[in-house]
């Protein structure tokens, strides 16, 4: 190998050492100290409704809410997790259906993947009565993918969801499909992360996605 070719590689290794070390990662900027933010519908319609496309059952709920909460001195952090979650008015074959969370949450990734998080041996639930059937969804991660629009002068997130990967079970004599699958999807459900400090004030005050 001559001087001039060793020169040439080292030269590009150098080049791409620096291009690793100077790229930002995805992260949420908030101010010091901790922080609330509260969710709320984007809209109406299909950007309002939370749609689980599961194999053979559809679960859609009218609207979604939650909080998340971060006491996290730091002003950039890689995630938000949710510190409650609950769906209202959801319907599944055509019954109303009932959405236990059973201590599941969620995990909000900069990087636009989530985290569904359960205490051991906990999952959430889609369940309807008559005939009966239930949906079971554990602990599992790396779901994608999640985009984050920066909104209101940068106080505000929007959060959209098209999520696909999700597995689970489904039982029951009322399920049109049942055992495990690995193909469920959100295909819909956005909402908008409104944060506020944590001190028993209302303010509204910066978060956003960063770069």
């Amino acid at each position: 190998m001559t001087r001039s070719f060793k020169l040439l590689i080292l030269t590009v290794l150098a080049i791409s050492a620096i291009g690793g070390d100077t790229a930002a990662a995805a992260a949420f900027e908030k101010p010091p100290g901790p922080i609330t933010s509260t969710i709320t519908p984007d809209g109406s319609g299909k950007n309002k409704h939370k749609v689980w496309d599961i194999p053979g059952h559809f679960l859609t709920c009218a609207e979604e809410n939650g909080t998340f909460t971060s006491g996290d001195a730091a002003t950039q952090i890689s995630q938000l997790i949710s510190a409650a979650w609950n769906y209202i008015g959801c319907v599944m074959l055509g019954q109303e259906a009932t959405v236990s969370m059973n201590g599941c949450n969620y995990a909000f990734h900069a990087s636009g993947v989530t985290d569904i998080l359960c205490p051991p041996g906990n999952e959430i639930t889609f369940s309807v009565p008559s005939p009966p059937c239930d949906v079971k969804i554990a602990a599992q991660s790396g779901l994608g993918t999640v985009t984050y629009s920066n909104i209101n002068g940068e106080t505000e997130v929007t959060v959209s969801q098209s999520i696909t990967g999700i597995s689970g079970t489904a039982s029951g004599a009322g399920c049109p499909a049942t055992g495990s699958f690995t193909n469920g999807n959100v295909t819909t459900g956005n909402f908008i992360l409104t944060a506020e400090k944590d001190d028993g004030t209302t303010t509204m005050v910066k978060l956003r996605r960063t770069p």
